[in-house]
């Protein structure tokens, strides 16, 4: 992790990296490509930067709380998006990233997935959080069986 520059965060406290890659960012118009860091509490965007000697290193951005987000299977932008967004927020604060393969979707929508659920069954209000997080799953299911 001493690859992320400028990080205000402590990344020693947001659990394993699960991890990470590469996509292109669609945000309110805008498009960027970041490197994107899955940790089990935290997701992190950072700037790819290469060194005078020609190593990566990765510019902090912004980051969130695995615990205040949700997020969308399919995206209307391509077959190789899928979307983060808010709970507590309005609803154009949506992240659209495409990633560079459907396996490297595959694996971030899996892994987000499995950590959006342990951490809604540990959560002090699970049956909520579970019920609001089924029925996301379920439409994300039904768009998914859809497209078939």
């Amino acid at each position: 992790m001493d690859a992320i520059q400028d990080c205000d965060v402590n990344l020693k406290e947001q659990g394993q990296l699960v991890r990470q890659d590469e996509f292109t960012v669609f945000f309110k118009k805008k498009k960027r490509v970041r490197r994107i860091f899955l940790f089990e509490d935290l997701i992190l965007f950072g700037k790819t930067k290469r060194t005078a000697v020609g190593n990566d290193v990765y510019v902090y951005k912004q980051s969130f709380k695995t615990s205040d987000i949700g997020m969308t299977h399919n995206s209307t932008v391509s077959g190789l998006c899928f979307e983060i967004w808010f709970r507590r927020r309005k609803s154009e604060d949506t992240y659209t990233l495409r990633a560079s393969s459907v396996e490297v979707k595959k694996a971030w929508i899996t892994d987000l997935e499995s950590i959006l659920w342990d951490q809604a069954a540990h959560s002090r209000g699970s049956n909520n959080n579970i019920l609001f997080l089924f029925s996301t799953y379920m439409e994300n299911s039904l768009q998914i069986a859809l497209q078939v």
